[in-house]
């Protein structure tokens, strides 16, 4: 039986994937994205005298999750919005006519 946590995690993932695939909210989609990927860190980090848990390979402080997370700062203080995904329709200025 799948518990709360788990389907938590489920959604949260599904939200963020949806939100930067069709350029949603990204910037929403990237602050939950970086909250996931900063507990997926913390709980198996990869620091050296630590048992480590799953990975794909030894790591020594920096893993994937800590790469993805740079990834994701770098796209929350770009303006994304404005030039990729469905929210650049919404947000574009209507250009009023000239008067004269």
């Amino acid at each position: 039986m799948i518990g709360v946590a788990d389907t938590l995690n489920i959604v949260g993932l599904i939200a963020v994937g949806i939100g930067l695939l069709l350029g949603l909210k990204i910037r929403w989609a990237c602050v939950g994205g970086i909250l996931l990927l900063a507990l997926y860190y913390l709980a198996h980090p990869p620091f050296p005298g630590l048992e480590q848990g799953p990975a794909e390979g030894s790591y020594w402080i920096v893993n994937k999750n800590l790469i993805e997370l740079a990834a994701l700062l770098v796209l929350y203080q770009f303006p994304v919005y404005t030039s990729f995904g469905i929210e650049r329709l919404f947000n574009r200025k209507k250009v009023e006519p000239a008067n004269g």
